[in-house]
């Protein structure tokens, strides 16, 4: 098992792409390289399997401003 945040195939510790698995909470990381693998294991084969593809930057981008956002809101910025 990859840890956390790391590309699930091969641990790579920035990987480019987020991957959803839409109707439960299964999250997986994956570099270029293994997009289409990562994708294939979370492919359900008795239904029909919606997963969200994201880009891993852009969310790191975006927590950060949503966390600056936060401590203006909240007033705890300098």
């Amino acid at each position: 098992m990859a840890p956390v945040f790391c590309c699930e195939v091969c641990d790579d510790p920035k990987p480019q792409w987020r991957l959803d698995r839409r109707g439960d909470a299964v999250v997986s990381w994956a570099c270029d390289g293994h997009l289409s693998v990562v994708c294939h294991r979370l492919q359900r084969y008795w239904e029909i399997t919606e997963i969200v593809v994201s880009s891993s930057a852009k969310r790191r981008e975006w927590a950060a401003i949503t966390k600056t956002l936060d401590q203006v809101a909240d007033g705890t910025t300098r």
